[in-house]
């Protein structure tokens, strides 16, 4: 899913990009949180 939306964001667009960025850095928090849990 985050891929899919990822590979839609033109590259030029700086708030999409960084939206992009935000979402993968919440992915990982995620997955930090599962393991620690």
């Amino acid at each position: 899913m985050v891929r899919q939306i990822a590979s839609q964001v033109k590259p030029e667009n700086g708030a999409a990009f960084r939206a992009r960025g935000v979402a993968l850095r919440l992915s990982l928090a995620i997955e930090t949180l599962g393991d620690q849990l």
